[in-house]
């Protein structure tokens, strides 16, 4: 029993430290200062050597003032399907191979489903989710989104 208990919590660590293993690259997805805040965490953390926000609202203000701090403020990316386009650009121009990726917790399982869609299976993307305080008919609306575009593809 006591082994038992030893062991889960070996792997129960395990699986969260792995979580956050290093990465050549953290993407902070459009959307949330939330989002942003755990991404610059990670960053300082070392988790990675660059960071991409996407979908910043005014890139060119913003601009040498994240430049100076090694992020890159993306300005092309206008909705999900585009972040995840931004994001197989950049990581394809800079020759990485893994990136983790931050999300508000109830818009995880769409960038899940858009970086299999969008994104080489030879990349190595793992989500990091944010609690967010996100309204229900917020929330609802994603899911739907997520479900249309799903049944979209399949057709």
């Amino acid at each position: 029993m006591k082994r038992n208990m030893i062991l889960s919590l070996f792997f129960f660590l395990a699986l969260a430290t792995s979580a956050f293993a290093k990465a050549d690259m953290i993407v902070a997805l459009g959307g949330g200062d939330e989002r942003k805040v755990k991404a610059i965490e990670l960053f300082h953390a070392g988790k990675a050597k660059t960071l991409l926000f996407t979908g910043e609202p005014n890139p060119q203000q913003m601009y040498d003032h994240w430049k100076v701090h090694g992020i890159i403020p993306d300005h092309v990316s206008t909705d999900t399907p585009d972040d995840f386009r931004v994001i197989n650009h950049e990581m394809s121009k800079r020759g990485f191979k893994s990136v983790i990726i931050v999300d508000s917790d109830y818009h995880v399982p769409e960038s899940q489903m858009l970086a299999s869609q969008t994104l080489p299976r030879s990349y190595s993307v793992r989500f990091v989710s944010v609690k967010t305080n996100a309204p229900a008919s917020k929330r609802i609306d994603v899911y739907l989104g997520t479900i249309r575009r799903a049944i979209l593809k399949q057709h």
